[in-house]
Formats: C-alpha cells, structure tokens, sequence
C-alpha cells in the first residue's frame, strides 16, 4: 500500500485495518475512499465513499470498533454505520462548544471542545463505549490530552521543551508533573505507556529517547495561596484538607481517595469578609469548621450548609491566633494573641449556648528596644497562640509565658513549663493530648530554640533529635493524632518527617522560602504544607519504615541511584570536564523503578 497520499492517519483493529484517503478532487468537493483490510494480509474491501464538503465536516476519525465513521458539524458529533449506506447516521455525542482537539486509538475516542472539556469513550468492555469526562487542566492554546491510561493528561512536549502530565484526579487548577532533560526537544513527540507507569519523550533531534517511570504518587501544587497567614487542617475523616485563601475565603479540598475531586467554598456572610484567617479547626465529629483570624472573627461554619455563626465576645482590635474544639464537639475554645482588646480565654458550649470567660495570666516577654518595641511588646501581652482540648473539661494552652493547663469546671489553670526568657511557646498535640510537640520562638526572629515532646501524663520532656532542624516558624510542626510522627518546616522550604521513636526523619523539598504551616492527616498518607511561594502542597507520606534516600551507606546509595537510571558518568579524557555521560540500555518496563 503507499501511505504518501493518505488524507488522514489509519488506524489498526485487533484484525483489520481501516482508512480514509483521497479518491480525487471535483471542484470544490473534497471526497474520501473508506477502505478496510483483514489482517494479516487480506485485500482491500471498499466501505464507501464520503463528500466531506457536503458532509459539512473536516474532522473524521473511526471507532475503535470499526463499526462507525465519526464526524463533527458544529457541536454535534455523528456516527456513520460501515460500510456505508447500510443504515442511516445516528448522533454520537454533543460537544459544549467548538471541537477543538480529538484522537482515537484501539480502545478510545476522545474528543476536547473549546471550553476545556474532555469527553472520553471507552470500548472494550462488551456494553458499548462508556463515557469519561474530564476538564482540561493546562492553560488554553496549547496541545493537551489524556493518555490511553487514563492516569495522566499530556502536554505538547514540542513547544513547551518538556514532558508536562497533569493528574485528572488532582484538584482544578493544580500544577502539572514537569519533567525536563538538558537536551534538543526540537520536533518532541510524546506518549504514555497504556498503563501510565511510563512516559517516553523523543529528545535530542529524534536521536534519543527518554523514558520516565511514573509509579509512585507525586505531591500535589496549587498556586495562588497568597494570604498572609496560611493556615491548612485536615479533616478527621481524612476526606478533606481545610484553608483559607488568597481572597479570604474558606475552602475544602477534596482528597484522593475521598470520590471527589472538587474544591468546595464555605459560604460566609458578607460580615466575614475581609477577615485573616490564621486557624481552622475541624468538629472531631466532621459535621463543621471553626476558624478564627484578626477583627475578632470566630465563626462557627456547618459543613451541611446550614448557616454558619459568629462567636461574639472579643473586640474588633483583636487578632484570634488559637482555634480548639473538644473531642465530642460540644465546646469551643479561643483566646486573644495580639491587640488592644481584653487579654481574656473563651469557651463556648454548643448545647446550652453558654460562654466562659477567663482572664489570661501575665506573661514573660520582657520588651526590648526602644518605645516601639515596648509598644509591640505590649500588644502581644499575655497573647496565646495555640489551644488543644486533652478531653472535655482540660484544655492547654501556649502563648506568652509558656504552656498551661486549665481545668474548666473548676476555672482555675496551672503554669507547666514556663517558656525561655524572651520567648514565647507554640504546642501541637495529639488527639488524646497524651503527647505534645513544643517550641518557644523569639518574636524577633532573631533566636530559635529546639523543639521538646511533653508527655502530659508523666509530665516528662525530652528535646526532638537535632535531624529534625530547627522550627522555622510559629506554625511549622505538626503532630500526628497517634502522637508518634512529626514534620518540622523550616525557613528554607525543607520538611522533615519522622516517627519519635528513632530514626533520621525523611526530607520533603520543593517549597521555594519558607514553610508557612504544616499538618499531618489522621491516616498518616499525607501531609500538607504552605509556603511565602503561595503555594499549597500535598506530599505522599514517606514509607517510615525504610530509611531515607540520604541516610543510606555508600553501597546501597549506589545501587539505588543505578536502579533509578541507566546514565552513567564515566572518565573520557577526550573530554573538556574529563568525562562524558554514558547511555545504557534500556532495561524494560517491568520493573518500574520508584524513589
């Protein structure tokens, strides 16, 4: 056969061939021969002739089938039976907008209008096709399409010099995988392997081609969160991520997992806005949030859409730092941190709609400086920065003078580690608040002391092991609910995760500055961290089990690096830097190599 004057690609059936070509110009008409072919080896059999332009389309593929050429008029899509002439076209599918991408292949059909969307059918499983659909996740104008895996969305790897993938699970807006190579990417071509475990890009003038394994989950990114203070929490059920934003407002992020695959915006009266949100916290019972930020807003918000309430009490000159709510649910807990307003703890109980009051103890940050700093000093008085119930009548709080412990039925409290001269104390616990992660932080910034674990219990400190770092800020550790993983942010973007019981801590890097917050999901699969990039991160949890990449002796970081690439750096002293990266051969695709 020669394939130089075909119009429009073949494609292949599990045993025969289709394809469209040229069968002559008439005028303006533009005509189309339908033929097909057993395999292996058969003849050509005639299905039809097709007059595009009285068709009123340009745009044809067939159906993975073979039971039906495909072509659009406008928005509509329509199925002609083959051969040709044996029954009348039917409507396919309807398109929102204007086609503007398509392709097919053995098992698909994917056709992507101008307003993002992708509708995918699926052949093969015995019913029919069944329909997917996704929204396109890159910017608009550019070649993008999801992969025979279903897994990845792929980038035109041509005019951007690299592979991007974005994840049609991962949330609206979030950033693709980039994956780049120091070589040519003139003319790159790219494809996903059929189980998505694999992306092959052609480099260096068609002269090589890269591979790249896929298997192991990636962090997730969104860009955009550009509020002062980004606070994050996770859901107790672990089906969702809670923030703030760059436009003051709550939202829910969905997580994987959870069947959604949304952002969800928490609807708040006008009132709200604008507020700096600086905590949330969840119901341990998931049924709503409580979030506190400056101009004494502590909003109570129902996540079953029920209007939410606002917590009175504080003054409009007032910052709300602290957010706790009790293991039933049924109090609610948050104090003043900076202002002018009264230096006071409160608590409200949900059932019986009361409010506690409880005057905050001096503190021990001593001023420094000049008179502004006396006045700075001065409006974080006695200021509590975090709270934690341990159960429905004890709650704990750090702030100015260090960590106290309150007996609420009672209204009295109790100093139980005082925090270093000059500093003030920050606490994470766990869900039993058996087990406390502490740091005292200079306001100045300008001193930084070990974070400790308190056992509440036993009444016992120890410091944290010095390869976790050093905390970068107030909200950069976190605790799991077991009380027995970490993960320590610090000012140059790096995390670091680890159990308490021994053991070098994992290293997470990406963040481009400093870590903002950090929190831990109850499941131990994730944990989610802000950054000064305004960015929101989701990373797979390490496999603590397993020592860390970094940590590993010579031998073993060796082998593993070999396993990870078949380059190699090898001595030519032909060479200007005396050596030359090596190529070997391709090891396969069963064995998919993973960090």
């Amino acid at each position: 056969m020669d394939t130089r004057s075909w119009d429009t690609p073949w494609q292949v059936g599990p045993k025969r061939l289709l394809a469209q070509t040229p069968s002559g110009h008439s005028g303006a008409r533009r005509d189309v021969l339908i033929r097909s072919w057993l395999l292996p080896g058969g003849e050509a059999v005639i299905l039809g002739k097709l007059d595009l332009e009285a068709l009123g389309s340009t745009t044809t593929l067939f159906e993975p089938d073979g039971r039906a050429l495909l072509y659009v008029r406008d928005r509509d899509v329509y199925a002609r039976p083959l051969p040709i002439g044996t029954a009348a076209d039917r409507r396919f599918d309807r398109l929102g907008t204007a086609l503007q991408e398509h392709d097919a292949d053995l098992n698909r059909v994917v056709l992507g209008d101008e307003s993002g969307e992708f509708r995918i059918w699926n052949y093969g499983r015995g019913n029919g096709p069944d329909l997917h659909v996704v929204h396109r996740p890159g910017p608009p104008g550019t070649r993008i399409l999801p992969d025979r895996s279903g897994r990845w969305v792929v980038g035109d790897a041509f005019l951007d010099h690299e592979v991007r993938l974005w994840d049609p699970a991962a949330w609206p807006g979030a950033n693709p995988l980039h994956l780049r190579r120091s070589a040519s990417w003139y003319g790159a071509l790219v494809s996903a392997h059929p189980s998505g475990d694999w992306v092959v890009a052609s480099t260096s003038r068609f002269s090589r081609l890269t591979f790249w394994p896929l298997r192991r989950p990636y962090a997730r990114i969104v860009e955009g969160y550009s509020a002062l203070l980004r606070p994050v929490a996770f859901s107790p059920d672990g089906n969702w991520i809670a923030t703030s934003w760059g436009d003051e407002r709550l939202r829910l992020w969905s997580l994987p997992g959870s069947g959604r695959n949304q952002v969800r915006t928490l609807d708040l009266p006008d009132e709200a806005r604008p507020a700096l949100w600086s905590t949330i916290a969840f119901d341990p019972g998931g049924r709503f949030v409580f979030a506190v930020g400056n101009r004494d807003h502590a909003w109570v918000v129902p996540l079953d859409e029920s209007p939410p309430r606002r917590l009175e009490g504080f003054s409009e000159d007032t910052l709300l730092r602290a957010a706790a709510v009790s293991p039933t649910g049924r109090r609610l807990a948050t104090a003043f941190y900076y202002g002018q307003g009264q230096r006071t703890l409160r608590v409200w109980d949900m059932q019986s709609g009361t409010m506690k009051s409880f005057d905050l103890p001096a503190g021990e940050v001593q001023p420094k400086g000049g008179s502004d700093a006396n006045e700075t000093a001065t409006a974080y008085d006695r200021g509590v920065i975090d709270l934690a119930f341990s159960d429905e009548t004890t709650l704990y709080s750090a702030g100015d003078g260090g960590l106290r412990r309150w007996h609420l039925d009672s209204g009295t409290e109790q100093l139980v580690m005082a925090s270093a001269q000059g500093f003030r104390s920050t606490a994470q616990f766990s869900r039993d608040g058996r087990v406390a992660l502490l740091n005292d932080f200079d306001p100045s910034r300008e001193k930084r002391r070990p974070a400790r674990v308190f056992d509440t219990g036993a009444g016992t400190f120890r410091e944290l092991p010095p390869a976790f770092g050093e905390v970068g800020c107030i909200d950069c550790m976190a605790i799991d609910q077991s009380g027995r993983v970490v993960a320590i942010g610090s000012v140059d973007g790096i995390i670091r995760v680890g159990r308490l019981d021994g053991g070098e801590p994992h290293i997470l890097a990406g963040h481009r500055g400093a870590i903002s917050h950090i929190a831990i999901s109850p499941d131990l699969r994730w944990v989610a961290t802000t950054g000064e990039d305004n960015t929101l991160r989701l990373w797979p949890m390490p496999d603590l089990s397993r020592p860390p990449l970094h940590t590993l002796p010579l031998d073993q970081l060796l082998a593993k690096l070999r396993s990870l690439t078949n380059l190699r750096a090898v001595r030519d002293p032909a060479s200007a830097s005396g050596w030359r990266v090596e190529v070997g051969p391709f090891p396969g695709w069963k064995n998919v190599p993973t960090w």
